[in-house]
Formats: structure tokens, C-alpha cells, sequence
């Protein structure tokens, strides 16, 4: 049976049902360890796909194909006293009169983590997540303070104009997908108002993410896609770079995402309107390379979310391209 890109024998499946009833204890987080280690599945970054295998073992108890130790409870209450919203940088200059302007990334820093966080929350319309799979974070920072924040995460699993662009078949497809990454958040805060920040950011992003994706998991992107709407934004800054625009498509929400979005209406927008869909090229010959059938070398396969509109983007065309 093959379930996120990933076969699952009949001795597999039965393994892990026998696992399951023999120890009361085991976690679901602890059930997709051992899968992991069965099943040889880790990324180019050497790691096992913990997150891949999670959602992939739910696909399975869904059809009924396995049982899945309990869910452990979740409390959505405050661990601790909310901390006061950060005072944001209000600002009204040009990009010439900008020092210092740099992306800082967020991965693996509590304090910033936070600072990224309370600023999607409070400026980003799809707030600061989930981000779904392999994923950098990054606060655009200057000499004048935090000016706003970006992120970069897993690709959507199936896009048919970009499917139909790169010219690649499922085999490739599912072999080669994680040389393409997503922007799911761009943001430049509302208070700050610098004509071309937004270009100019996205062009320190394009020059940063490939080594920054490579120290991180081992591989360097040939692709970003990002998601546009047309309907009520002109994706300016994205035009600006000459992105390769690949079509337009309806935008389908994913479970995890629409779990925690909170607003009806902003989920209502997601699906049901038409997209955009722009990829930035990080190199030509990669790019090519993507669409040629799988080498016998090629043989890991990437086991991304299914993933779409999570992506849509923003609030107002002034803070969010």
C-alpha cells in the first residue's frame, strides 16, 4: 500500500498493529520512530521523517488499516503569563535611507522564535501557523529595528501548472520534490512604509535560502513557489524579480491547516478563490534537471504533506505580498 509516497507492506502493517496492542505505553510520536527505523525513512539531511510518517500513519488508521495508540490530551491554555505585544517599528522612509537591512534566521532561537511569532499573530492573516513539514524561518531586521518576517517550508504535493511546467512524471515528481520549497509567510509590517523593501528583501531571500536550506537539511533548492490572490493582490514585489508565473488554479484548503486558521471567512476565501501561482528559479540547470526521470542514485522519495492553501496570502496589499 503506498501511502505519502511511501510503500507499507502487509509485514510492515502487521508490525505495527502488533506493536501497538503489545505496549500500552507507546506514543504515537513513538510509534512513527519505530516506523522510521523499519522503514528506512529519513531525509537528505540524514534525519528520520518523523513528520511524514505521522501523517502518513494517520492516513492509514483513517481507512482502517491500522489502530494508532491514543491521542494524548492537548491543553490550549496559557503555560504562562502572556507576555506584552511587542512595540513595532513605526517607520516612513526610502530604501536608500535603510542601513543594515539582513535576514536573521529564527530556527533554533527561543527569543526570536517568539518575537516571529507575535508578529505574524498579530499582522499575518493566516497567523504564524502551522507550517507544514521542512521549514526556515526569518525576521528582516535593519539598523532602524525588525522591519518584518518570512518563511519557507515544504512544497505543495501535486500542483498541476507547476507539475506541467517542470514537465516531470509522478516517478520524478515524487523523487525530486524536495528541490522545491514554498514562501508560506512573507510579511512586512504594516507600520513600516519603504517603497521596493518588499523586492529588495525578496532578493536577499533568494541569495540566503540556499545555503541556509542546505546547513539545515542537507539539500539546496532549484525551485520556490509561492501562492498569490489574484483577485485582490498584485503580487508586486514578485513581478518585480521576473518570477515565472505558471498558471492559475483554485486553491484547496488541507486539514491541518483549516484546523487551526480559527476564522471561517478566512478559510472561505482560501477555497474558494483563484489563485496565483509564481515560482522564482534559483538555477536554470536545476530547474531542467527537475523534470528528467529519476537516475538509479535518485532513489529517495520525498514524503511532503499534500499541501495548498495554507499558503494564500495577505491582509493588505501595503504589509503583505
Amino acid at each position: 500500500m503506498l501511502v505519502a509516497g511511501r510503500h507499507f507492506s502487509e509485514e510492515i502493517i502487521e508490525r505495527i498493529g502488533k506493536t501497538v496492542r503489545k505496549s500500552a505505553e507507546l506514543t504515537r510520536c513513538g510509534l512513527s520512530r519505530l516506523v522510521c527505523d523499519w522503514l528506512d525513512w529519513k531525509g537528505a539531511d540524514g534525519r528520520a521523517k518523523e513528520s511524514s510518517c505521522r501523517a502518513a500513519l494517520l492516513k492509514l488508521e483513517r481507512r482502517g488499516v491500522i489502530e494508532l495508540p491514543p491521542a494524548r490530551p492537548v491543553s490550549f491554555e496559557a503555560r504562562e503569563a502572556r507576555e506584552a505585544e511587542p512595540v513595532w517599528l513605526q517607520l516612513r522612509t526610502t530604501l536608500s535611507k535603510l542601513s543594515g537591512i539582513k535576514l536573521l534566521v529564527v530556527n533554533g532561537d527561543k527569543a526570536l522564535s517568539r518575537l516571529w511569532r507575535a508578529m505574524m499573530k498579530a499582522h499575518h492573516p493566516l497567523g504564524d501557523g502551522p507550517l507544514c513539514g521542512a521549514q526556515l524561518r526569518y525576521l528582516i531586521v535593519s539598523d532602524q529595528g525588525y522591519l518584518g518576517g518570512m518563511s519557507f517550508s515544504s512544497a505543495a504535493w501535486r500542483l498541476a501548472e507547476r507539475d506541467k511546467w517542470i514537465g516531470w512524471s509522478e516517478a520524478t515528481r515524487a523523487a525530486r520534490l524536495s528541490k522545491i520549497v514554498l514562501q508560506s509567510r512573507f510579511l512586512v509590517l504594516p507600520s513600516v512604509v519603504v517603497p521596493h523593501l518588499a523586492s529588495h528583501v525578496l532578493s536577499l531571500a533568494m541569495k540566503q535560502l540556499g545555503k541556509d536550506w542546505l546547513v539545515r537539511y542537507g539539500e539546496k533548492p532549484a525551485l520556490v513557489e509561492t501562492f498569490v490572490d489574484g483577485e485582490r493582490y498584485k503580487g508586486t514585489c514578485y513581478r518585480a524579480r521576473s518570477v515565472q508565473e505558471t498558471g492559475r488554479r483554485f486553491a484547496e484548503m488541507q486539514s491541518c491547516a483549516a484546523h487551526h486558521m480559527g476564522q471561517r471567512l478566512l478559510v472561505d476565501m482560501i477555497v474558494h478563490h483563484v489563485t496565483n501561482v509564481s515560482i522564482d528559479e534559483f538555477v536554470a540547470d536545476d530547474v531542467r534537471r527537475l523534470g528528467k526521470p529519476p537516475s538509479a542514485g535518485d532513489h529517495r522519495v520525498s514524503e511532503r504533506r499534500k499541501s495548498s492553501s495554507q499558503r494564500a496570502l495577505g491582509r493588505s496589499a501595503d504589509s503583505f505580498y
